[in-house]
């Protein structure tokens, strides 16, 4: 993350790691926040859900902003 984090500030961006949002909540953890390999949608795959974008994303982009 350290170097995603220093690759952005050198383009005037603001990294915001969600890593730790998510902990207790992975994929198949019982309370998943993201999606797992969906074969139909595969671009669904691995993306955070609806709970996923409002109790791990935004409150770190919150933070961030």
């Amino acid at each position: 993350n350290a170097a995603i984090a220093k690759r952005a500030a050198d383009h005037g961006f603001t990294f915001a790691p969600v890593v730790g949002a998510f902990t207790g909540h992975e994929i198949c953890s019982g309370d998943a926040w993201l999606h797992s390999v969906n074969w139909t949608n595969i671009g669904e795959s691995y993306h955070p859900t609806a709970t996923g974008q409002s109790s791990g994303y935004l409150p770190v982009f919150s933070g961030k902003a």
